[in-house]
């Protein structure tokens, strides 16, 4: 989720405690601790780093203990001082709890969050809400108003409660969405292997990926609209071109692992320029498409220059918003060369 989102739900989580700390630490300890996984940012500087490293160690059940275990050295003795302190186990089991709730937001986006670090690098994802989600930041940020403005600490733990089960309420439509389309899908004669995930404004906006075989076809669902779905076709990653650029750079290796609708396009009239993309990231709410243009503007965008003879001559990564491009900037880089098999990767 997007960090206006993280920092308020650490400042509701600590409006809708009975007891807290009567200082003036205790509304900043419970932000920082809600949005410290995100730390990881930091972390490297290329985009192997940014795909490997974050949602990753600092996003897992054990590196969240000891994340919230520095917290509880930076703010347990203000916290103790304050009237009705807490003792240092109680910070840090407050910390890890809020870690446990940034988990959770990052958990229910489609990026996939490294849970199990560092002693398995699985994805985590359970798609119940777009990467930003005004239905769920927004009463989130009244509901800290409401508390700091009158008192109302109903308001907070009503937003608590809020951020799990709007959640869960998406991912169960996403799901009553998967078995209707596998079933009319398959009533078609088609493969019935489909994904319903969120789009911008979700729930009223979806994506529907179906996997066709040697292509994806994804749509754009709306819900009280029966209207058929307008299917756009994208082909898949071809597997010997694939295969032969990971012999040649890492990133695609990586890549590999981290896309799940992992998609090809030719980019240069003369076919030197290949790109790949994931589908999770193509927008198609309407109003987003507008700005951003079909994929030209999708994020995680990985392109290949080949030779004459097919061999990579160049790599360029643009990452997401918070991401640091390949070195070179907006330029391509030469090759990495071979690299030992990386076992995070498939």
């Amino acid at each position: 989720m997007d960090p206006i989102t993280h920092v308020a739900s650490g400042a509701v989580a600590m409006y809708a405690l009975r007891e807290r700390p009567r200082t003036a630490w205790a509304l900043p300890f419970g932000m920082v601790a809600a949005a410290s996984p995100d730390v990881d940012i930091f972390f490297g500087s290329t985009a192997i780093d940014y795909l490997t490293i974050h949602r990753g160690i600092t996003h897992s059940f054990a590196g969240g203990a000891l994340l919230a275990l520095l917290l509880a050295l930076l703010f347990a003795l203000p916290l103790r001082r304050a009237p009705q302190g807490w003792g240092f186990a109680k910070v840090w089991g407050v910390s890890y709890a809020l870690v446990l709730v940034h988990i959770w937001l990052d958990a229910i986006t489609t990026y996939g969050t490294q849970i199990l670090q560092p002693f398995s690098d699985w994805r985590a994802a359970l798609p119940g809400v777009y990467i930003i989600d005004p239905l769920l930041t927004l009463p989130l940020l009244a509901a800290v108003a409401g508390a700091a403005m009158w008192g109302r600490r109903g308001l907070a733990v009503a937003a608590v409660l809020w951020m799990f089960a709007y959640p869960l309420a998406n991912v169960g439509t996403a799901k009553a969405l998967e078995g209707v389309w596998s079933q009319r899908l398959a009533s078609e004669g088609r493969p019935a292997v489909v994904h319903v995930i969120p789009d911008g404004f979700t729930p009223y906006y979806w994506k529907l990926v179906h996997d066709a075989g040697d292509s994806w076809r994804m749509a754009r669902l709306t819900l009280f609209d029966d209207a058929p779905p307008a299917f756009e076709t994208y082909a898949k990653a071809n597997p010997g071109l694939w295969n032969r650029l990971e012999e040649q750079d890492e990133l695609f290796r990586v890549y590999g692992w981290f896309a799940m609708f992992l998609t090809q396009e030719t980019a240069s009239p003369d076919g030197s320029l290949v790109a790949f993309r994931d589908l999770r990231f193509t927008t198609l709410v309407p109003f987003l498409r507008e700005r951003l243009g079909r994929g030209t503007g999708t994020a995680f965008l990985l392109l290949a220059r080949l030779g004459t003879d097919g061999r990579l001559e160049g790599v360029r990564f643009r990452g997401g918003s918070s991401s640091r491009d390949a070195k070179g900037g907006d330029g391509f880089r030469p090759p990495a060369g071979g690299v030992s098999p990386l076992p995070r990767v498939k």
